[in-house]
């Protein structure tokens, strides 16, 4: 074995842990913005012409952000963990409620609330919990 080949097998032992995490990461980014931007997607029309009362702004490794009327549903994405937060406003006042911590344990982002892996599921739970009063008001 040449020197180049055994120093690359070592110093990846040295940052496997590392590379999985970031690995980890990445998908679980990639997750967030593939289900909010296809949420994006099917309601651009009605985006459009909601004068922003309405929105889906995702600025990738910052946040992820959907708001209806006066209930928003935030996703901090520069922080170690994701923090996904409930935010509303109550006449002038801004409301913010901590629903969950998403953490990297076990080569995987775990819901800290739910223990259970970040999924589909879970984000579908995140959108219930922001917006399923705010739809009811509506009537629809």
């Amino acid at each position: 074995m040449s020197f180049r080949e055994e120093f690359i097998r070592r110093t990846k032992k040295i940052y496997l842990e590392d590379v999985m995490h970031n690995r980890a990461r990445r998908s679980a980014e990639e997750m967030i913005y593939k289900y909010f931007d296809s949420l994006k997607k099917e309601l651009k029309e009605e985006i459009e012409i909601s004068s922003g009362e309405l929105d889906i702004d995702i600025a990738e490794r910052e946040f992820v952000r959907v708001n209806l009327d006066l209930s928003e549903l935030f996703f901090e994405l520069e922080t170690a963990d994701i923090e996904v937060r409930l935010i509303s406003y109550d006449g002038n006042e801004k409301v913010e409620k901590l629903i969950d911590r998403i953490t990297y344990k076990n080569n995987e982002y775990i819901s800290v609330s739910y223990s259970v892996p970040l999924s589909y599921e879970l984000l579908d739970l995140y959108l219930r919990k922001a917006f399923e009063k705010e739809l009811n008001q509506f009537g629809v």
